[in-house]
């Protein structure tokens, strides 16, 4: 047992953490939804993951996201999480795909082989392309909506 685990471990039970380093998740979008969740499945000790962005971290980003420093001001948000990750868990498998996801561009989601995919995508037909994806490969998602810009979703 990793030591930074132990205490998930005592919650979760050995045979849990097994199934979690041995788990390939995707995580589609890493603004504020997108960026908390990558980071929580990191330090649940999952294996292996894809981190799929397409954008790069501006300064407007500092309020709401994780992986927004002053430090990374600039810098793709897949690096950014790169980075940020691998100081948590260094163990961690990860895959960076720099790019925005759509219909045209699904290929390294099906190369990855995803058990998971979290949606966190702000582009409605990204959204329902990826969706409809999920279903046809049988692989299991979370799609999460985005209440940006609105104080009453």
């Amino acid at each position: 047992m990793d030591n930074w685990q132990c205490r998930t471990e005592l919650l979760l039970g050995h045979k849990a953490m097994d199934k979690l380093r041995s788990s390939r998740i995707a995580v589609i979008g890493l603004g504020g939804v997108g960026g908390a969740a990558a980071e929580t499945l990191c330090r649940a000790g999952i294996g292996s993951l894809l981190l799929f962005d397409h954008d790069t971290i501006s300064a407007s980003n500092l309020n709401r996201q994780l992986f927004a420093t002053q430090d990374t001001i600039g810098l793709p948000k897949t690096q950014a999480a790169r980075e940020r990750l691998m100081s948590i868990n260094p163990d961690c498998e990860l895959q960076i795909e720099d790019s925005f996801y759509s219909a045209e561009n699904r290929a390294p989601l099906l190369a990855y082989r995803p058990d998971f995919v979290l949606d966190a995508i702000d582009t409605v037909s990204a959204k329902l392309d990826l969706a409809v994806l999920c279903r046809e490969q049988g692989i299991s998602s979370v799609i999460c909506l985005g209440t940006g810009n609105r104080l009453d979703p």
